[in-house]
């Protein structure tokens, strides 16, 4: 079994670069069952997990979010769940999730929601302090919003897509 982490045009990353998770082997499943019946052959290169991941020094696989969810702001990557695990260390922080949402300047610019803990009150530099203490300025989330809930499916996953709609029409709104 071999897994490697690569860029986006197949190349091999060092050490400590995220990049998207590929495994090959044997051990491989060697197609997909779609739902339409459709059968699809991975390639012998390996199957493109649509994983974030990171190899540490030390031959460590850590995985760090989802190709999909991925922010490019001004052509650098940003891993949401990065910014997400520093909100959550904050003691008055609940639930986070940070998105990539449309920006004239940078392409996409991160913003975050945030459900404070119950009873707790929060502002939004009280939560950009905190980030900036860890996230170097190209992370740190140009707004942060505070929600009661954030939508979930059915499993329990937050639905990024929900939170990058939920923007787009508030900015919509603001506009109009």
């Amino acid at each position: 079994q071999q897994l490697r982490i690569l860029d986006p045009e197949g190349n091999p990353l060092p050490p400590g670069e995220a990049g998207e998770v590929v495994v090959s082997g044997p051990q491989k499943s060697w197609g997909y069952l779609h739902a339409d019946g459709r059968v699809e052959k991975l390639p012998e290169s390996g199957h493109r997990t649509g994983d974030l991941g990171v190899i540490d020094r030390d031959g460590h696989v850590r995985i760090v979010g989802r190709l999909k969810d991925q922010i490019i702001r001004g052509g650098v990557n940003v891993s949401p769940v990065e910014v997400d695990n520093v909100l959550l260390r904050h003691p008055k922080v609940h639930e986070a999730a940070a998105v990539g949402v449309p920006d004239r300047i940078y392409g996409e610019e991160v913003v975050a929601y945030v459900v404070p803990k119950s009873g707790q009150s929060l502002t939004e530099d009280e939560l950009k302090q905190h980030c900036a203490a860890t996230l170097p300025e190209y992370r740190m989330p140009k707004r942060i919003f505070f929600v009661e809930q954030l939508p979930k499916s059915a499993m329990g996953k937050i639905l990024k897509t929900e939170l990058r709609r939920l923007y787009t029409r508030s900015a919509a709104a603001q506009a109009g």
